[in-house]
């Protein structure tokens, strides 16, 4: 699977310009994470490794409520999210790599807006120095410049 950053600036857009924009951004992540079973098991009978979208909200939770809504598409389709403050990036991480480390998920996806798009851009460097894969990470309307890690692709 390729590794890839998109970048989204909203902070400006109507509220439909945004719904349309969690859409297109649920889209891109289905596509991302290719078709695969809402259950998948192994012949064992262990549990594979499921996706996991990590969503981050920014300042105070208040003004990235688009987080939620996009978890609530990708939970309809099947594939499991965190929603969190982006105060939380660094365990988020933590236990991310546990369950890579695991076998208990992959791909993993970071998607923030304002500090949350900050926090998953740290996220995703914290992740690349512990050699562990990102898919992708989509920051939204991000509040500073970050350097691509170096297991995602150009964007």
């Amino acid at each position: 699977m390729g590794y890839g950053l998109v970048r989204v600036k909203v902070a400006l857009m109507p509220t439909s310009c945004r719904f349309n924009a969690i859409l297109v951004v649920a889209a891109v992540v289905m596509l991302a994470l290719g078709p695969m079973p809402v259950t998948a098991q192994s012949t064992a009978g262990t549990a594979q490794a499921r996706a996991h979208v990590y969503l981050l909200r920014g300042l105070m939770n208040i003004f990235s409520l688009g987080m939620d809504t996009l978890a609530e598409e990708l939970d309809k389709r099947g594939v499991h999210t965190t929603v969190s403050n982006y105060s939380e990036w660094e365990s988020l991480a933590d236990q991310a790599a546990s369950n890579y480390k695991a076998g208990k998920e992959q791909p993993i996806i970071l998607i923030g807006h304002s500090l949350g798009a900050d926090a998953v851009m740290q996220m995703a460097a914290y992740l690349n120095r512990k050699k562990i894969p990102v898919a992708l990470v989509v920051p939204f309307d991000g509040t500073g410049s970050f350097s691509t890690p170096r297991t995602l692709g150009a964007w």
